[in-house]
């Protein structure tokens, strides 16, 4: 591994049915590239990085970047397309009762991405054989020599998930700290796609093999940079230079947004009842409206400490996993080390996009303060680790 040149990799978040505004960012960054090195053509994603992968709707795009080398237009059209199908029609008979909880058709998803890929001259197996032949839309040398999407198996303990990965390449060197997966050969992209989008208020429970897919996390964020650096090490060495880890998302999804699918998986009694309130059958003593004032105030006074609802404990845990990945690098290469990691992504996502960000295309025409900030540090991390560099 002495003549592997410095690793950058690319992780993509997930967060509801929403891949645009990620799409959005990882070409942003694709064209700031092009324009501070003066290049003829805007490059591919597949072009600029060793290693994609990505974890729910952002292991969707992983895949679709890397696993088929797609450019940023194909890969947002055939998303587009994909997350309009597959998108429940609650006021048809399509709509089984037993599947309320659910918004999105997961049978139809498995049948639509098939269909999808099929249209677009794509292999629909999982493992990429690679050939002197190159599809469509390859375009240049590609750098990506691994993608994967992670996949959330169902357990009792949500709040510490175990992980599976779906690999698009072989892996005969594992260890027994190297995350388990499906054998490549024998699966097929459109289970990837349903195992990983398998996630509360989504798509129902997975099976593939032996192992059950299901995220009930949401709207809880996932160590995607961690399970990525982890890969690499296994894959390359411990050894290896990284020069960059670049994750991007689209942000916790709002509380509206938690909000709307909590009401949706639910009857239409239930969410009637929610609408009024009514006195407890019994009275609280003094003693506990005193301490429930205390405990008020120091709410009040330590607010930004406790989180209030669940987008806020999701992005004070997403903020930690950061911090985390940080100390890792710094670990790894010393004080230099924290400097290799990026995120690129608001803190919470529009309004509505997470529900379905194919419908909520406009939002992303709004120029936020959020997006105006992501602009600065794609350019400042395009200067600083791609231009003038052969690495």
């Amino acid at each position: 591994m002495d003549n592997q040149q410095p690793l950058k990799i690319l992780t993509l978040d997930g967060g509801g049915l929403q891949a645009l505004a990620t799409l959005s960012s990882i070409c942003a960054v694709c064209q700031a590239i092009a324009k501070e090195n003066k290049a003829a053509r805007i490059p591919a994603p597949h072009e600029l990085f060793d290693i994609i992968c990505g974890v729910g709707t952002g292991g969707w795009i992983a895949l679709l970047l890397g696993r088929y080398r797609l450019d940023i237009a194909t890969c947002m059209a055939v998303y587009m397309e994909i997350a309009r199908k597959v998108d429940s029609d609650r006021t048809t008979s399509r709509w089984p009762r037993r599947n309320r909880a659910f918004k999105l058709d997961q049978e139809r998803l498995v049948s639509v991405v098939e269909d999808t890929l099929l249209r677009y001259g794509l292999d629909a197996s999982l493992l990429r054989e690679d050939s002197p032949l190159t599809n469509t839309f390859e375009r240049g040398q590609t750098r990506c020599a691994q993608a994967f999407a992670v996949g959330v198996k169902q357990g009792r303990n949500i709040r510490d998930p175990e992980y599976e990965l779906f690999r698009s390449y072989t892996f005969k060197d594992k260890t027994t700290a190297t995350l388990p997966g499906p054998e490549p050969k024998k699966c097929r992209t459109s289970q990837a796609f349903a195992a990983v989008g398998a996630a509360k208020f989504f798509l129902k429970p997975y099976k593939v093999g032996k192992s059950v897919f299901f995220d009930e996390t949401f709207p809880q964020s996932h160590p995607i940079s961690s399970v990525a650096l982890d890969e690499a090490l296994a894959l390359h060495g411990p050894n290896v230079e990284i020069s960059v880890l670049l994750n991007i998302g689209p942000g916790i999804p709002s509380e509206q947004d938690c909000r709307t699918l909590d009401s949706m998986s639910i009857g239409p009694i239930s969410r009637l009842a929610r609408k009024f309130s009514w006195p407890g059958r019994k009275e609280a003593s003094l003693k506990e409206k005193l301490s429930k004032n205390k405990n008020s105030q120091n709410e009040v006074h330590h607010h930004d400490s406790t989180p209030s609802t669940p987008s806020e404990s999701a992005l004070r845990l997403e903020c930690q996993r950061r911090l985390d990945i940080r100390d890792r690098l710094k670990a790894l290469y010393g004080d230099s080390g924290s400097d290799k990691y990026h995120h690129l992504g608001p803190d919470y996502s529009l309004e509505k996009a997470s529900l379905n960000d194919v419908h909520a295309i406009r939002l992303f025409r709004t120029r936020s303060r959020e997006s105006q900030s992501s602009a600065a540090e794609i350019g400042g991390a395009v200067s600083q680790y791609w231009v003038n560099t052969r690495a």
